[in-house]
């Protein structure tokens, strides 16, 4: 089943130990509990259990983010084998939002899951953003754009009523209705302060981290 000899499969046994870790401090900190509780030292000897519990939760929560990672990475090995080659078409087939995605596919990179499955992962593009809708301001979808609205070089302003390629006016006469290119977003490239992973995301948009849950300005 793990054909992969890379950070992936380090990652792997990260997760086991890392539960297998867990699940024996819990044993512990049950155990150390009742002998405390059983000689009346909880008051004084509180505090240790409490750490105990905590280092419990810490180890199982990791391991079982790491172990939903992995599966993930199985799932878009699979899907990208398969022949999708968009991160919508991805996001669709597992139920999630493309920039989630996005993030996740440009994490594993920097980490290395891809480097042994001989999959090119350029033809995903996941240094660019998708493109976003454009809409004149201040005029939702079915209004026109006022001529004084329409960009200096576009076709519009120039094509006479009986050309071929005029945009009609709008029927009370409050302008064109023209189509836009939409303008490309601009992104910026990250790195987590909690815990170092990399990406792309649009810039002056807060970002929430989905492996520690620091957020990102």
């Amino acid at each position: 089943m793990y054909a992969y000899h890379d950070a992936a499969a380090k990652s792997r046994r990260t997760a086991h130990i890392q539960t297998i870790l867990g699940f024996i401090l819990g044993g512990i900190t049950l155990i150390s509990f009742v002998s405390i509780s059983a000689a009346g030292n909880l008051d004084t000897d509180f505090f240790i259990i409490v750490l105990m519990l905590g280092g419990t939760i810490a180890l199982l929560v990791k391991g079982s983010k790491i172990k939903k990672r992995m599966q993930r990475f199985d799932n878009y090995v699979s899907l990208i084998s398969s022949g999708i080659a968009t991160v919508e078409d991805i996001a669709t087939a597992t139920m999630q939002t493309p920039m989630f995605v996005r993030l996740d596919l440009q994490y594993m990179r920097t980490r290395g899951y891809f480097a042994h499955t001989g999959i090119d992962l350029t033809r995903l593009n996941l240094d660019g953003a998708p493109a976003q809708p454009f809409m004149p301001p201040h005029l939702p979808p079915t209004h026109t754009v006022p001529p004084h609205m329409i960009p200096p070089g576009h076709p519009a302003r120039h094509l006479s009523p009986g050309h071929p390629g005029h945009m009609p006016m709008h029927p009370h006469g409050h302008g064109h209705a023209v189509s836009f290119s939409p303008p490309p977003p601009v992104t910026q490239s990250y790195s987590c302060q909690g815990c170092g992973a990399a990406g792309t995301k649009q810039q002056g948009v807060p970002l929430k981290c989905e492996y520690c849950d620091s957020m990102i300005n």
